[in-house]
């Protein structure tokens, strides 16, 4: 995995408001992949478990939502899985 871009924050200024949080009160992230990965990797993200397919392969990323803590911080944690 090569880094993690905030795609919710939409005007790039490092924030997220009201907005751009919109009604799910998630952010959407994207993960970008590793030239290893393939098809039925697992990737997580805060806890949360995306199996990778070929669509994700294709584009070299995932997209996942995170719900910022209750301060409304954003803490990001991806890790590898393995099988």
């Amino acid at each position: 995995m090569n880094g993690i871009t905030v795609l919710s924050d939409i005007n790039l200024d490092g924030l997220i408001n009201a907005n751009e949080l919109g009604l799910d009160n998630l952010i959407d992230v994207q993960v970008a992949l590793g030239a290893d990965a393939l098809v039925g990797s697992v990737v997580s993200v805060n806890g949360q478990d995306y199996t990778v397919n070929a669509g994700d392969v294709g584009n070299g990323y995932i997209v996942a939502q995170v719900a910022p803590n209750a301060q409304g911080a954003l803490s990001i944690t991806v890790a590898a899985v393995d099988s």
